[in-house]
Formats: structure tokens, C-alpha cells, sequence
């Protein structure tokens, strides 16, 4: 029983669009936020705030999502290898990527204060 729980949650963490934004958030995290008060991204460029719109933050994503293509393209099991493939097709996509950015806004909230 514990197995499986175990099991279905590094599934959930690998396969769903859930489990990606939240690698997506941890990889930025130091880089990247989101502001709720102004609906605004934020990243931070040697060591300043700037706001930025949603479009570079798709580029990022899109960025993240080829890191994960290259993975994929190493894996030694076809098997694998055809299932990563066909998992990325689905969260490449348009929608996808929409998705994982809202996610990740949740993850990476900072609140209008802290930029006054």
C-alpha cells in the first residue's frame, strides 16, 4: 500500500502538469515571481526586479520544456524513451505551457509590498 502511494506520487510528480510546474517553479525560483495585487511576472536581473510580460515567461517555460526534450532524447530504454516522448507532446503544447505558468504563478506568489 505505502509502495504504491509512493509510486503514484513520483508518477503525479513526473507526469502531469502539476508535477512539472513545480519543477518549472524550482528551477526559477531564485529568478522568478509573481505578483497577484498587479497580475504582473517579475524577474530579477542582477539583482533587480523588473516586471516582464506573460511572453517572456513562456519563453522560459518553452526553454524548461526543450532542458526536458534532451533528457528524453538520452534515455537508453525505448520503451521509456516512447513514453517521455509522447507525455512531452501533450505538455508541449500551447495549453501546456498556459498551464504550467499559472501553476507556477500559485508556487511563486510574492505580494506588491515587497517592490515599493
Amino acid at each position: 500500500m505505502i509502495n504504491n502511494l509512493i509510486f503514484n506520487q513520483i508518477s503525479i510528480e513526473h507526469n502531469t502538469e502539476l508535477g512539472r510546474a513545480n519543477r518549472f517553479a524550482s528551477t526559477v525560483k531564485t529568478t522568478h515571481c509573481y505578483v497577484p495585487e498587479t497580475k504582473n511576472w517579475h524577474i530579477c536581473d542582477n539583482g533587480i526586479w523588473e516586471p516582464v510580460n506573460a511572453k517572456r515567461v513562456h519563453q522560459d517555460v518553452l526553454d524548461f520544456i526543450h532542458i526536458n526534450g534532451e533528457r528524453i532524447e538520452q534515455l537508453d530504454n525505448p520503451r521509456e524513451r516512447e513514453l517521455e516522448t509522447h507525455s512531452f507532446r501533450n505538455y508541449a503544447s500551447h495549453s501546456g505551457m498556459n498551464n504550467i505558468t499559472n501553476l507556477a504563478a500559485i508556487k511563486l506568489q510574492k505580494p506588491l509590498k515587497q517592490f515599493d
